[in-house]
């Protein structure tokens, strides 16, 4: 053991001096080593792969199959030491990089170089030691008004380890490296905003403290496809029965566990994921297209992970697609940020409060007609015309549902954690469910009003003026009567000049178009 020590000081100390290095490679590597390092002794992972479990020659068993109910799995789980070693090696080296980036300004810079140096530096630490590193506490902001706590189950609150990594007075890593990064992160932003590499490392570090735990998805997926390619090419076919080497049950396990650990992301939304949340939003509509691109995945994965959060973003959105002065890069940053990167979409988003922002916006976004901005526009209406749902307006909970729910509660499997509701707590629901209802029509009727009133208004050009017809047209119902000034729109545009609307006329249902006794004839 004393060995080990001596071994592990001695690897530290040669890190410790080829991190300064100015050589690009150099000081990669030695970050990259420094990784591994920290990684080997905060996570936890499988100690073999033999054939067979304990010290025996394994060619005496060639491709003997694994025992998955005799496994002998070992693993190494983080000890006391262990965490405590972790905490001088980021202590030693960690803290002064935090601490320099901190102070940076404009009468206190650094070379853009020695920058990217650090900002490496810091980076790999995170990323090494972030098995460890316990996600922060903090008062949990309610990002939509709901009756029931917005919380989400989790399936893993740890990954096994009993003891987590500290920095200072017991101060949480993640914090603290947050804090440094993000006067940073303002600096640049400032002075260098051409400093594409700086950015990109800045934003892996935003990604690394919010959802790295020991693993990442890009590095789960890979490992996932690796192995069942390997198990497809090793598998015994004639004897079946799912034979398979013991390195691949244990890669399987292993798998497993990295499972837990993409699972471990706290979903209680705090201030600091709000101020993480702007900064990724403002990296989002950089200048520079390579900096966009990696925000825009991180703010994604940040949509994903956190329900609700893209609605603190969207009063800025509407500025930014609305406000005609607005530069050209911040304009097509928003229009990706809307795009997404799966099937739904902002535009797409089941709530009317939403709907009445985002919808008439981008009906009005007509401030450059560059053809690669109007193709992105093109995809994102495409996007929600082909996915989206119908948004209900009544939603009511008849006295069947109640008894229904009644006797579940009083059954006692599952074992509730409320009781029975009491008659008041009835009647108040009833009236919010009343008010309720009553708010999404109001915002439904004011949405067609809005949206009509712009197709008609002669502002926009023939483009949006057919992207406002296809909104339009997905508002129409059949559980509601169509407003006025839908049937007023429709009917002119039975006999307009463009044979566009003419066709969207056709294509709407007789059934939504009957309102007041005025109906309308296909």
């Amino acid at each position: 053991m004393e060995i080990k020590v001596v071994v592990v000081v001695v690897i530290l100390e040669v890190l410790t001096q080829v991190l300064r290095l100015k050589c690009i490679r150099g000081y990669e590597i030695a970050a990259k080593a420094l990784m591994y390092l920290l990684g080997s002794l905060t996570r936890i992972y499988p100690l073999n792969y033999r054939s067979v479990p304990g010290s025996y020659l394994a060619i005496r068993d060639w491709a003997r199959v694994g025992d998955v109910e005799a496994l002998g799995l070992e693993w190494h789980c983080p000890t006391q030491g262990e965490v405590t070693f972790t905490e001088q090696v980021l202590q030693k080296i960690l803290v002064p990089e935090l601490e320099l980036v901190k102070n940076i300004s404009t009468t206190n810079n650094l070379p853009r170089e020695d920058l990217l140096r650090r900002v490496t530096i810091i980076l790999e630490c995170v990323q090494g030691a972030a098995a460890a590193m316990p996600i922060w506490d903090g008062q949990h902001i309610q990002l939509m008004e709901s009756e029931v706590p917005m919380t989400r189950f989790t399936c893993a609150n740890s990954c096994g380890s009993k003891y987590t990594v500290s920095l200072g007075g017991g101060d949480n890593p993640r914090v603290v490296i947050m804090a440094a990064i993000r006067p940073l992160l303002d600096y640049m932003l400032k002075s260098c905003e051409d400093d594409t590499k700086g950015l990109t490392k800045v934003i892996q570090i935003y990604e690394s403290i919010l959802f790295f735990h020991g693993t990442s998805e890009n590095e789960f997926q890979n490992r996932w496809k690796s192995f069942h390619a390997v198990k497809n090419a090793l598998e015994d076919k004639m004897r079946g029965g799912k034979k398979h080497l013991r390195a691949l049950l244990v890669d399987r396990v292993f798998l497993q566990h990295q499972m837990r650990c993409l699972q471990k992301t706290d979903r209680s939304f705090t201030q600091h994921h709000k101020e993480l949340l702007s900064d990724l939003f403002n990296l989002s509509i950089s200048r520079y297209s390579e900096v966009r691109k990696k925000a825009q995945s991180v703010l994604s994965a940040f949509f994903h992970n956190y329900p609700y959060s893209y609605r603190c973003l969207l009063d800025q959105m509407v500025n930014k697609l609305t406000d005609k002065e607005v530069p050209e890069h911040q304009f097509q940053g928003v229009l990706y940020i809307l795009l997404g990167t799966n099937k739904s979409c902002i535009l797409t988003k089941r709530s009317w409060q939403v709907m009445s922002q985002v919808w008439p916006a981008i009906t009005q976004a007509q401030h450059t007609e560059k053809p690669s901005i109007l193709g992105l526009i093109d995809r994102i209406v495409t996007k929600a015309v082909k996915n989206a749902e119908t948004t209900a307006i009544k939603i009511q909970v008849n006295s069947s549902c109640l008894e229904a729910a009644g006797r579940l509660l009083m059954s006692g499997v599952p074992t509730p954690t409320e009781g029975l509701c009491t008659t008041e707590q009835l009647q108040r629901a009833e009236l919010y469910e009343a008010e309720r209802n009553t708010q999404s029509l109001q915002m439904y009727y004011s949405l067609v009003d809005r949206l009509v009133s712009l197709v008609t208004a002669g502002n926009l050009t023939w483009k949006f003026c057919h992207i406002g017809l296809d909104l339009i047209n997905l508002l129409l119902r059949h559980d509601v009567p169509a407003p006025p000034s839908i049937v007023e729109l429709m009917t002119q545009s039975c006999i307009h000049e463009s044979l566009y609307r003419r066709k969207v006329r056709l294509d709407c249902p007789t059934q939504c178009s009957r309102t007041d006794g005025l109906v309308l004839y296909t």
